[in-house]
């Protein structure tokens, strides 16, 4: 599906007359354009290849989530119009301002921190199709999703990874995760925005569910694992709320799904993720 199509349903449906004015960069399966009507009103269009309901379905998980976190302070989008054809599926969202963030400061981080505690206690009845604390006991210690498996399969060198994560969490599967947090479930500093030492941004909303906030603690800490400082703070920050297992737990997951989405894509960069991976578990045996 092209950007020009999905525009026609959007402004036949809204009323408007927005037009593509660039594509960001990034992305996989789906694209992502900045759109703008004459009188420079400006969002952010989104396409997806996979029209099935149940992705329409976490389109609608991640409106539900935003709209819930925004009235707390929470710069989340707006999303402003989800709709789907036989060949995909597309939606708008609010620009949010600022700019990407690689090397987030010290006050970025204190800032980050306060907004993912502001997720605690926040899971509403209209996320509840994703239970990530569910799914991240299910891959670690039940093979769910054949993450495990891809690993193992792939190279000695991360079929080597496999086996440190298992020996990682043995003993763990015992430990509870929360289930009464918002979580974003892929939050990397790469999701956020920032002007100066303002966060302006949390996007990507996509993955939305509940469970554990500790999952997008982690996928930050992970997310800046070779910035030492900036990595230290988030693990304090992480230790202060949960248990050092709980944390293995998840970093366990997040190894592995980023170990495992690299080696299915075309072009992956295995051998830098696999290093991440054996920085991370040569900090977590010390917890």
């Amino acid at each position: 599906m092209s950007p020009e199509t999905a525009l026609e349903y959007i402004n036949a449906a809204k009323s408007t007359t927005y037009a593509v004015t660039n594509q960001y960069s990034g992305g996989d399966d789906q694209g992502a354009w900045r759109v703008a009507t004459p009188d420079g009103n400006s969002a952010v269009l989104k396409i997806s290849r996979n029209p099935t309901p149940q992705w329409r379905a976490q389109i609608e998980r991640a409106k539900a989530a935003t709209d819930h976190l925004r009235p707390l302070g929470y710069p989340a989008p707006r999303y402003l119009h989800i709709d789907s054809l036989d060949n995909g599926t597309f939606w708008l969202e609010s620009e949010l301002p600022g700019l990407p963030v690689s090397q987030p400061t010290s006050a970025q981080v204190t800032e980050l921190l306060r907004l993912i505690d502001l997720q605690k206690d926040q899971t509403i009845s209209a996320v509840q199709g994703q239970d990530w604390s569910w799914y991240v006991s299910s891959v670690v210690f039940r093979g769910e999703s054949g993450l495990v498996r891809a690993l193992m399969q792939f190279s000695p060198e991360t079929s080597a990874l496999a086996a440190g994560i298992e020996g990682l969490v043995r003993g763990l599967d015992a430990q509870t995760l929360r289930n009464s947090d918002l979580v974003h479930g892929d939050f990397t500093v790469g999701q956020v925005l920032a002007q100066n030492d303002q966060i302006t941004g949390v996007i990507d909303w996509d993955q939305a569910g509940y469970g554990d906030r500790t999952l997008d603690l982690v996928g930050l800490w992970y997310s800046v694992i070779n910035q030492s400082v900036t990595a230290e703070e988030i693990m304090k920050h992480a230790l202060s709320i949960t248990s050092a297992g709980v944390i293995k737990i998840v970093a366990a997951y997040k190894m592995l799904a980023i170990i495992a989405w690299h080696i299915n894509k075309a072009g992956g960069n295995v051998s830098a993720v696999a290093a991440d991976a054996r920085t991370a578990l040569e900090i977590l045996h010390q917890l």
